[in-house]
């Protein structure tokens, strides 16, 4: 094979000098002829689509992409609703804080250490979560996370009221 390309490249001259023989033009002519002559037949033979198949698949790519933007859209919306509804479990959950801070006298450290012990996290739930549950149960799981929180602060602030009025 190296051979052949040697002979080749020593004689590209030879090869590019030369003329066609003659008649070569028309034989070349007549055979593509018969050949588009050939290929038409054959797609007359053929069932004509309306579409093709190119542009059926780039029709159904962009249904795809629509369904799928869509669908990612309504998703986005319904996670904002429940990040929504969590903010306000949360602001409750910090006000009750701030009501019973506000009821504790400074030198309660052991009350308020309990209190903001209930409030604070080292680490917040939401990033403890597992990336593969769903909006709707990450959701679920922090509503009942701060209602739980806020439970037990209105329990407290209950008690602390009622011992304020043992007290009088």
């Amino acid at each position: 094979m190296e051979n052949l390309e040697k002979y080749i490249q020593d004689n590209l001259e030879q090869f590019n000098s030369g003329e066609m023989p003659q008649g070569h033009q028309e034989r070349f002519l007549a055979k593509f002829g018969e050949l588009q002559a050939q290929e038409e037949k054959r797609a007359a033979a053929r069932p004509r689509r309306l579409f093709s198949r190119r542009s059926l698949f780039t029709a159904s790519a962009a249904a795809a992409a629509i369904i799928i933007a869509l669908f990612v859209t309504l998703q986005q919306e319904s996670e904002e609703k429940y990040i929504i509804g969590i903010q306000e479990l949360a602001q409750e959950m910090y006000m009750e804080e701030a009501e019973i801070l506000q009821m504790l006298p400074e030198d309660e450290h052991m009350m308020i250490n309990s209190v903001k012990s209930i409030t604070q996290e080292a680490i917040p739930l939401t990033e403890q979560l597992p990336d593969e549950l769903s909006p709707e149960k990450r959701a679920e799981i922090l509503r009942e996370y701060y209602k739980a929180k806020t439970a037990g602060l209105k329990r407290i602030k209950t008690l602390y009221a009622q011992s304020d009025q043992i007290i009088d």
